[in-house]
């Protein structure tokens, strides 16, 4: 079970699902009976372990250069599994709002032109001509990547256009190419039957967690494609509905506390979480949302900004009591409730 200090939103295997074909209409965001959890997840464990080259007491190797920890490791592999492995690897080390820095600035810079030639190698033709607009975005190549870097920023917080817009042009490139990346690296596993083991082992052990953000991901997706996201919420089904919205709790109330939850538009939907609460049969955790939506007013301010004027006329106190349904995302019975009901309907990916 999590907790708020310990909530993790797992980004692959959200990306994985933002990555998923969009239904026709928002109610049909997900069918029942249809959900598999995709490799990614366990195709990151295992370019995790790569990466930090853990010895036989679980110790990572954070000394060695990046590149002398991984290549070693890859010269002993099947040519599919090398090529999958290196696949999963760049997608692990492209994580993040800018994904093509580590790759070309930092600790991974010395693997690109590793990771250019699998790309070439697997006819990953769009990922391919992103990698070679990142190397011409800066003037002087061929030097160290703290020397790239350089050309990028002053690193006081001042980053220089002429690098930077082609280098987020070339990620927002990659971006796109990364289905065809995760299927290439899924066909790949195949291959391996060795391999495929493995990998089906690290899936099969996949945290419940992670297969309801998941879920939620998929969701989420579907509904912002849409006019109307809240809407097409009221669409779903209702445990699907009810996972969304224990969903967005967790993950705020886990950043921020519940008062990050009200303050945000998140809140917006306080009233529909309170209901999804008491349909669990969790009338205490209701009881507490609700208390604290009386706080704030009554009636409760559905709009994010009439929100916020009234939460900012709040006494100290007062304001204070609006963290304490926090306790609601730490408990266990939350994540049973939500779990178990998912499972009941169909709605669990294996």
């Amino acid at each position: 079970m999590p907790n708020s200090l310990t909530v993790m939103f797992k980004p692959l295997i959200v990306a994985t699902a933002l990555l998923a074909p969009l239904p026709a209409h928002a109610a049909d965001c997900i069918a029942p009976g249809t959900l598999r959890l995709p490799m990614s997840g366990a195709l990151q464990t295992m370019a995790i372990r790569i990466e930090y080259a853990f010895d036989g007491n679980g110790d990572a190797d954070f000394e060695t250069p990046l590149d002398e920890r991984i290549l070693p490791q890859l010269r002993e592999m099947t040519p599919a599994r090398r090529d999958a492995s290196l696949l999963a690897l760049l997608r692990w080390q492209t994580i993040g709002t800018l994904p093509l820095f580590r790759v070309t600035m930092s600790d991974a810079a010395p693997l690109f032109d590793t990771y250019l030639e699998v790309l070439e190698r697997q006819t990953l033709t769009e990922a391919a001509h992103a990698f070679r607009a990142a190397r011409a975005a800066f003037p002087v190549w061929n030097v160290s990547p703290a020397e790239r870097y350089a050309q990028w920023s002053d690193g006081r917080g001042t980053v220089y256009p002429a690098v930077d817009r082609p280098l987020r042009a070339a990620s927002e490139r990659f971006m796109r190419a990364l289905p065809a990346i995760e299927a290439r690296t899924e066909a790949l596993v195949r291959k391996d039957p060795q391999f495929r083991a493995e990998i089906e082992s690290l899936r099969a052990a996949t945290p419940d967690m992670d297969r309801f953000l998941h879920v939620t991901a998929l969701v989420e997706t579907c509904l912002h494609a849409t006019d109307d996201p809240r809407r097409a919420l009221l669409a779903q089904p209702a445990m699907v509905r009810h996972a969304v919205l224990a969903g967005r709790f967790i993950l705020e109330a886990g950043n921020g506390s519940s008062h990050q939850y009200f303050f945000n538009s998140t809140g917006d939907d306080a009233r529909l979480f309170e209901a999804a609460l008491r349909a669990l049969g969790l009338h205490a955790q209701a009881d507490d949302l609700a208390a604290a939506m009386a706080i704030i007013g009554a009636p409760y301010p559905e709009e994010t900004e009439a929100r916020r004027e009234a939460i900012a006329g709040l006494s100290a106190s007062r304001d204070e009591a609006l963290a304490q349904p926090t306790w609601i995302m730490d408990d266990a019975a939350l994540y049973d409730a939500v779990f178990d009901a998912l499972r009941r309907d169909g709605y669990w990916p294996e």
